[in-house]
């Protein structure tokens, strides 16, 4: 029964978790989530502090045998390994911390509008990622150059860019884009009728569906993500929201352009003054597990919901429409 060791341990890079019907154990080394019966989530609390053979002598009968079938299935799936020093193993520490003040902003592209001040403003932010949706048209083009060569000195380390495809943008023009600004990780083009272009880079991507569709369209509830960071982002803080900003065309700022609310304008305030405002931060410390509607769910630490919440009487929140 038991081999190379006294007792039965997750790995560390797996994190099981309850849910009210079902528990799952997330494998952030391979993206996968295995869903297990809550009786052995339980057996794998037990089994931290007590040796395999101390837990199965306890059992008699089909006990006994439902838990072999367990310790089976876990190290079938390498879910666990055998260890005579546990203690040695400890879980993954559970903090969540990010130096910058906004991590991730999203941004509305108006041409005939100046984001000079605004770029100095950001990199105060210590922004690392940010995404620029860029209206139909050529004339966009040298505008957007303009703001990209403002955001080239930058604490920026990514910034994508969503064009929305007509005749005049080819894939010269992006590819010379692209090589111009490093910077730049993505330039994806929405609604793209042509026939995909061959022959070109990755980090240039052509889609058919359009600009409206994408954008209107929140991310699935049925679609999981399973990694590490995310698993302690949405542990600790809420995983739309922390240290998020979105500004649509006319410089309003956002916790999602899917919202209707507005905590000022960039053209018109200081980018400090909006983004420390409490308000504005209301729901940054909400984790997943804060959410009536996701907090029996095994799966609630790889959701990502965009929907606003409600704070309810017993101090948790729950989700409203947009």
């Amino acid at each position: 029964m038991i081999n190379n060791g006294s007792h039965l341990i997750l790995y560390s890079h797996n994190r099981n978790i309850r849910g009210e019907e079902r528990s799952v154990i997330y494998n952030f080394k391979k993206g996968t989530l295995s869903f297990i019966p809550n009786s052995l989530s339980e057996l794998l609390d037990e089994l931290t502090d007590k040796p395999v053979a101390t837990v199965r002598a306890e059992l008699e009968g089909e006990d006994r045998e439902t838990f072999d079938e367990y310790v089976s299935y876990l190290r079938t799936n390498q879910l666990a390994f055998y260890t005579n020093e546990p203690y040695a193993f400890p879980e993954m520490p559970g903090e969540y911390f990010t130096p910058e003040h906004i991590t991730y902003c999203v941004l509305e592209f108006n041409l005939n509008k100046d984001y000079g001040h605004f770029g100095q403003q950001l990199n105060e932010t210590l922004c690392k990622n940010l995404e620029i949706r860029v209206p139909p048209g050529i004339e966009q083009l040298t505008k957007l150059k303009d703001l990209l060569e403002h955001l080239a000195s930058t604490t920026l380390r990514s910034i994508a860019v969503y064009m929305e495809a007509d005749e005049h943008l080819q894939l010269s023009v992006l590819q010379e884009l692209y090589q111009q600004f490093p910077k730049l990780d993505k330039i994806n083009v929405l609604g793209y009728k042509e026939e995909i272009p061959t022959g070109h880079q990755e980090d240039i991507a052509f889609f058919k569906a359009s600009a409206e569709a994408v954008y209107s369209k929140p991310f699935p509830l049925d679609k999981y993500l399973v990694n590490r960071k995310y698993f302690l982002l949405s542990s600790n803080y809420h995983p739309y929201f922390y240290k998020r900003m979105e500004v649509d065309f006319n410089g309003e700022v956002k916790n999602c352009l899917l919202h209707q609310q507005s905590f000022g304008n960039i053209f018109q305030q200081n980018l400090s003054e909006i983004i420390f405002n409490e308000d504005f931060r209301k729901w940054w410390n909400v984790s997943n597990d804060q959410i009536e509607d996701f907090k029996g769910n095994e799966l609630r630490f790889a959701l990502f919901t965009q929907q606003p919440l409600k704070l309810t009487s017993k101090g948790t929140y729950q989700l409203e429409a947009f």
